[in-house]
């Protein structure tokens, strides 16, 4: 989302830039916070959010480290925003993040671009944004001194978060920082979707609020208006529900004519579904004999009213998401009772996405993962292993259901370089039917847990080095024709090793 305010004055209005320093002194167990493009195993505190950040390194294999151009590292550029990564190489380039705190979860994923001509072209690029397999965003570079930054609050169905930037032949796609959130605010959102912010404003303040104000690290951008009135309060204003920064509720903008409406615009397409938060609290001392009363328009509709703010925050929904218009209008004008002009504290705009596609079982995902990491494979396996079949991860084949996850059933690994035993991840891709581990380095015996995959029905072990004999439960399904198992000439000893373990089946069912 560009630092420019996409809400904007239709009468007394306008967007002021400046950016808050803040000392954030709160818990981040709930945070990943990822400055990319600086080197691997590198860590900071930002002095100006207090927010712990960490090499990408961790969460991407691929890419290439830059930093913006010394003209564009303004004195208040954020230190994040100072470096990147960028993709020349591969259509589709995923970082992936596991949160603690896991699936059914809500999470507030932030992924922030600052071109500042790091590549000295000048060519601005575009691209596209994912979450998961579903698009998220296009990235539309069109400023190299301004930033953008896309955000979302997101229900994760997986324990696993794919963030993903693919090229469409418009330039390298680049990356500058991503900022995922433990978010347990009930936001009250339609079931099953996701909320892509629109905008986050904060009237009557002259600087950027977020965290060690907000523990949720939500940016609230400042609104003040020239031919208004900033009304401000030193006193306590509980944050409510949303737990609203009591510094963004403790200013607020009126007009300086009572008589003037608040009024905001914004342009959209008509299938755009939006929610619309809107904070409101008194934060002036009222007279015995004054009344702050107002009703709320939108596209000349009355939304909500007659209303009279309290000094506790008040925040204003819509139940259903608005749509079919391309452009709206949003006035706040004072009632013939009021004998004050009307007042807004904040306000958030969102767009309802809704998100298709689930992804890959987490048990087989976790499995996979495990599987590539203790063999070192240096594939392009990233983001999710099944979800896209253009994407699909080199190797695997998944089944596909309307309404399920997709299940790993088939995984070639012929020619891998794979050295030492046959890792217990294995056992975890339940739904398996065919298994190709020929041709590698692998050692020691052949574990007893593949017999035990019950939709294994083809299993190639050539060309390894394992101990003899192979497990009696494997010999006897591929014996029963359940199994094709393809290995070097079993041995006398797998033989008499099948042989007893029949006599001792036999032995323990005889009488006594």
């Amino acid at each position: 989302m560009k630092m420019l305010r996409r809400f904007y004055a239709v009468c007394i209005l306008h967007v002021a830039l400046t950016l808050a320093i803040v000392h954030a002194q709160d818990d981040q167990s709930g945070f990943i916070s990822i400055d990319c493009g600086i080197p691997e195993g590198s860590k900071y505190t930002d002095k100006k959010t207090g927010i712990n950040y960490v090499s990408d390194a961790g969460f991407i294999e691929d890419g290439v480290s830059g930093e913006i151009l010394p003209k564009y590292n303004f004195a208040t550029l954020d230190l994040p925003l100072t470096t990147l990564r960028s993709f020349p190489q591969n259509t589709r380039n995923c970082y992936t993040l596991r949160p603690k705190q896991g699936k059914n979860n809500t999470y507030l994923i932030r992924t922030r671009f600052f071109y500042g001509n790091y590549d000295s072209t000048g060519q601005l690029p575009q691209f596209d944004l994912y979450l998961g397999a579903d698009l998220w965003r296009t990235v539309y570079i069109t400023d190299p001194s301004e930033e953008n930054f896309y955000e979302i609050i997101h229900l994760a169905a997986s324990d696993y978060i794919h963030i993903c930037l693919v090229n469409t032949d418009n330039g390298n796609p680049f990356i500058s920082a991503i900022e995922l959130r433990h978010f347990d605010i009930n936001m009250d959102a339609p079931p099953s979707t996701s909320l892509d912010l629109y905008d986050r404003v904060n009237f009557g303040s002259t600087e950027r609020v977020r965290y060690g104000d907000d523990l949720y690290d939500r940016i609230w951008d400042p609104i003040t208006i020239p031919s208004g009135r900033v009304v401000q309060t030193s006193n306590t204003v509980s944050p409510g529900p949303l737990e609203v920064p009591l510094k963004v509720m403790r200013t607020a903008i009126t007009p300086n004519i009572s008589t003037n409406p608040i009024s905001l615009a914004w342009n959209a397409t008509i299938i755009n579904r939006f929610i619309l938060y809107v904070h409101f609290a008194e934060v002036e001392i009222l007279n015995s004999n004054q009344i702050r009363e107002f009703n709320i328009y939108l596209n000349e509709d009355l939304w909500y009213g007659p209303f009279s703010p309290s000094t506790n925050t008040t925040t204003i929904k819509n139940i259903s998401p608005h749509t079919g218009f391309s452009r709206y209008t949003f006035k706040i004008n004072q009632t013939l009772n009021s004998t004050l002009p009307p007042l807004i504290n904040a306000m958030e705009l969102y767009r309802v996405k809704q998100f298709q596609l689930l992804q890959t079982e987490d048990q087989d995902a976790a499995a996979i993962w495990s599987i590539k990491l203790t063999y070192g494979l240096k594939r392009n396996w990233q983001g999710d292993p099944c979800i896209l079949r253009a994407f699909l991860w080199d190797g695997l084949g998944c089944s596909y259901g309307a309404a399920e996850a997709s299940r790993i059933i088939s995984l070639n690994l012929s020619s891998s370089g794979l050295s030492g035993e046959i890792a217990t991840a294995f056992a975890n891709l339940t739904m398996i039917e065919s298994m190709d581990l020929s041709y590698n380095k692998l050692t020691g015996d052949v574990p007893e847990f593949l017999a035990q995959l019950d939709h294994l029905r083809i299993l190639n072990l050539k060309g390894n080095n394992f101990t003899r004999p192979l497990p009696a439960e494997l010999l006897a399904k591929s014996k029963d024709g359940s199994l094709l198992l393809s290995i070097e000439s079993i041995s006398d000893d797998d033989k008499n090793d099948d042989k007893n373990e029949d006599k001792n089946e036999d032995k323990s069912s005889c009488p006594k």
